[in-house]
């Protein structure tokens, strides 16, 4: 029977109480200061998930998708393995990536799945698991727990985790408002009303920044940041949820001698005539970007390879009828990879090697990823 989480809570809380109640009471903050008052609901939680797990440590994160990084925010530790809190990692190097992408919750063959990995190596981890904490759609952290020795968790087991995620999001938003305000504040003042407040008055100026920081000024599409953000929040999605994704990765042929013949100012309508092309063409599921110089990329959920080689056909057609008026019309070669045929952590540098075939074998044409069912399909010459 799945509880309400408040109901759930209240259960918990007792649990909570019956576990450590022969500890020494832990003394009351001062009214003016709620981050311990976060501290007293957010560690019991991550005690109880040791005791429902089993693991040695178990800690929470948060995720900074523009920044790629991931920090822990509090963990709780036995034994000899210690999780430090305040430590980051590059999202690419995260555990929880990997377990997002592969569409899993828990792992006890660390050592044999993720040899590659610092964390298992210097840490000696064995087992692992990493339950979203979700806003909406969108992943912002994380309950993580670890162990050195190999533990495995039921469907029971994991449930639980689900429901103390959902009570730890709750917490973490307070606790993410609390560190972005330099006045110590009551709990009970933080509020959404507020936050939305203070949101509203640098709602221009917010915006301003974030076209600067993650939009190309020439062709008005998200940039390389943007792309790499987006893209990673989607693939750990397509990961978890277990949905197809594919990556177009696109350079423009003979672009430097389109430069070198016409000028500069020449270039750089062409590469408008790209974006142009590239935002008419997207829907509010996909990514398109400039990468730079020549280079874009497109990515798209819920479409498998034969969708893709299609509308690689179709932006073709597209970059035809924006560059009228030109003086030398450009091609496109196109590199193509989809999760039914590439596993997701590969998607981008096999799209990348096909995109090198595809110029490789004289531009104006596409390549599948080399072990999709097929190598490479001609497009519509302009």
């Amino acid at each position: 029977m799945v509880f309400p989480v408040h109901r759930w809570h209240r259960r918990v809380s007792r649990r909570v109480r019956i576990l450590f109640r022969s500890q020494d009471p832990m003394p009351q903050p001062p009214p003016t200061d709620p981050l311990p008052v976060i501290e007293l609901v957010v560690r019991p939680l991550l005690r109880l998930a040791q005791h429902i797990t089993g693991m040695e440590s178990a800690f929470v994160t948060a995720i900074d998708w523009n920044d790629q990084s991931q920090e822990v925010l509090f963990s709780e530790n036995a034994g000899a393995l210690h999780i430090d809190e305040g430590g980051r990692v590059a999202w690419g190097d995260s555990l929880c990536r990997s377990m997002f992408l592969a569409g899993d919750v828990h792992t006890c063959t660390l050592k044999s799945t993720e040899p590659a990995s610092e964390a298992v190596r210097r840490l000696d981890l064995e087992s692992f698991f990493a339950v979203p904490l979700l806003e909406g759609e969108r992943v912002v952290g994380t309950i993580c727990g670890a162990s050195r020795r190999p533990v495995e968790l039921d469907a029971s087991q994991q449930r639980s985790l689900e429901l103390l995620a959902a009570a730890l999001k709750a917490h973490l938003s307070l606790h993410a408002a609390l560190r972005a305000s330099s006045t110590p504040l009551a709990a009970k003042e933080v509020e959404l009303q507020g936050i939305r407040s203070e949101m509203a008055v640098k709602a221009d100026e917010a915006h301003r920044m974030a076209l600067l920081a993650y939009t190309d000024p020439l062709t008005m599409l998200p940039n390389r940041r943007a792309f790499t953000a987006r893209w990673e929040e989607e693939l750990a999605r397509s990961g978890r949820k277990r949905f197809p994704i594919s990556v177009l990765l696109i350079d423009i042929d003979r672009f430097k001698q389109i430069n070198d013949s016409h000028g500069h100012a020449e270039g750089d309508r062409v590469l408008q005539a790209l974006g142009r092309a590239l935002a008419g063409f997207c829907t509010s599921a996909d990514i398109a970007a400039r990468l730079g110089g020549d280079e874009f990329a497109f990515a798209a959920t819920h479409g498998n390879l034969q969708d893709m080689l299609a509308r690689a056909v179709g932006l073709q057609e597209a970059f035809a009828r924006e560059q009228a008026g030109l003086r030398e019309k450009a091609t496109l070669s196109i590199g193509i990879a989809g999760s039914d045929a590439v596993k997701r952590r590969e998607l981008f540098a096999k799209a990348d090697e096909a995109l090198y075939r595809a110029k490789h074998a004289g531009g104006n044409q596409s390549a599948l990823a080399a072990n999709s069912r097929s190598v490479a399909t001609g497009l519509c010459q302009l």
